[in-house]
């Protein structure tokens, strides 16, 4: 099952929430009045949120994404403003500086990240949240609109925004910019364009220079800054947002208004069809098509572990080699790669366990890594695994049992000794010197005395014999 796109970013938010105190900060940001970790600043009627959430926990200071994501349950994430720097700090800070500039501060004020870069001949300014997600420097004094974060999208584009270019995310959990950028065609007609990593990998069909689908309105158009693409709602049939913005995924597909680009959007899309990057028209039955499944183990022979790669980047390398069968993502955050090739020989192994694993569809399972003295590399790992199961399975029983028995040994020989104590107690009773006065052996008693110890050790210790037969009422515990 796929990852929802932003979970781990729910999840990170739902726990930094839980963690530490969440609350809404005051409309706007000033000199006077920072945004803190444990604060989100929200929209007059808190459509949209800004606030910090965090990636990771490195030696005890976490790396923190400065973001703006809906306020309804989905939590969309629609821009990230430090996605290439990341500030490592245990609690920052979003923070107006003398200039009148946003900054993200470190919580020791030794790391600062500029967000904007403006001049004013008015130092005071404060930045505010409108309703429509964009993030706004303004002079206090003028109410003049120094900077806006619509001028600078990431990967969503909302309404009234112009689209020029979006980069998708690295990953699903990962800011970071990805492989694949949105944009239009800067010479020919009103054509969309996705650019993997400067490669065209897919075009629209022409579009018309306005329009309407579904509910909204959209036109083309042009300024000094080059073409552009915008688009405005004309109804709303609920509350939901989610479906308003259009977005360039990870894996680079769009999402907008849940339609699919090629079939249902464009003016004219008889004279101009869409096109897609062709994969190579692999021999011997290999499909480019590959299908997914959580393998429990499985071999690769070729590693790169750039965390600049996303998945996205490890199947086009795969499928534009007829020889590689299989890959997957290397590093636990989804970044990475690992590549299983047909004809090369690995001279070491690298196996993975309980992935989802992406393995080309031909119709048969990738034959065994071969090694250059044609053994199969799987038969000693499992061997030795097998081993060092069998060896902790003989760990969990011996341990207990060796435990069990120890005590009862342990239980057995204090019972005898505490038989034996009492034993000879009785006896040396039945031996007092009242006894042997009484019965006129009160003459002998020093010539018996050494004879009696004897014989009450031999008493004592014939009784003990049949001490495991008693209960416990016999021995009066």
């Amino acid at each position: 099952m796929a990852i929802p796109p932003r979970f781990i970013f729910i999840t990170s938010l739902v726990f930094l929430c839980f963690s530490t105190p969440c609350f809404h900060a005051a409309e706007s940001i000033t000199a006077a009045q920072p945004l803190t970790t444990n604060e989100t600043m929200s929209s007059p009627n808190r459509i949209f949120e800004l606030g910090f959430f965090p990636k990771s926990t490195i030696s005890n200071s976490t790396i923190f994404y400065l973001a703006i994501w809906q306020s309804n349950s989905k939590r969309h994430v629609v821009w990230v403003s430090n996605r290439e720097d990341p500030i490592r700090s245990s609690s920052p800070s979003l923070r107006i500086n003398p200039s009148g500039n946003l900054i993200i501060s470190s919580s020791d004020n030794t790391t600062e990240i500029p967000i904007t870069s403006v001049t004013s001949t008015s130092t005071k300014t404060a930045a505010k949240l409108l309703d429509s997600g964009n993030l706004v420097l303004l002079e206090e004094a003028t109410g003049r609109v120094m900077w806006q974060s619509s001028d600078h999208p990431t990967d969503t584009l909302l309404p009234g925004m112009k689209l020029r270019n979006l980069t998708s995310w690295l990953t699903n959990a990962i800011p970071y910019p990805g492989p694949f950028t949105l944009g239009l065609d800067p010479k020919g007609p009103n054509q969309f364009v996705i650019w993997y990593r400067g490669l065209v990998y897919w075009k629209s069909s022409l579009w018309n220079s306005s329009g309407s689908i579904r509910y909204v309105d959209y036109s083309f158009g042009s300024d000094e800054d080059g073409k552009y693409f915008n688009f405005t709602i004309n109804q709303k049939s609920d509350d939901d947002h989610s479906n308003d913005s259009l977005q360039i995924t990870s894996s680079g597909k769009i999402n907008w208004l849940g339609l699919e680009m090629c079939s249902q959007f464009g003016g004219n899309p008889g004279l101009v069809e869409c096109s897609t990057w062709t994969w190579p028209n692999c021999s011997k039955g290999k499909r480019s098509e590959f299908s997914k499944g959580t393998r429990t183990r499985f071999e690769f022979n070729v590693l790169d572990g750039n965390s600049s790669l996303g998945l996205a980047d490890c199947e086009f390398a795969c499928k534009s080699s007829c020889s590689c069968v299989a890959y997957t993502t290397y590093n636990e955050d989804g970044t990475g790669c690992l590549y299983r090739f047909d004809d090369m020989y690995g001279k070491s192994e690298i196996e993975f366990y309980d992935r989802d694993v992406f393995v080309r569809a031909n119709g048969e399972n990738p034959s065994p890594v071969p090694r250059a003295n044609g053994g199969n590399p799987s038969a000693a790992t499992d061997a030795k695994r097998a081993g060092r199961k069998r060896w902790k399975l003989w760990i969990i029983i011996i341990l207990p049992v060796g435990f069990i028995i120890l005590l009862y040994e342990s239980v057995k020989c204090h019972l005898q000794r505490t038989r034996v104590q009492w034993e000879g107690k009785h006896a040396r009773r039945k031996l007092s010197v009242m006894d042997l006065h009484n019965n006129g052996y009160a003459g002998e008693l020093n010539d018996i005395g050494k004879e009696g110890i004897e014989m009450t050790r031999e008493f004592s210790v014939s009784k003990t014999f049949g001490l495991s037969t008693w209960t416990r009422e016999e021995l009066h515990w």
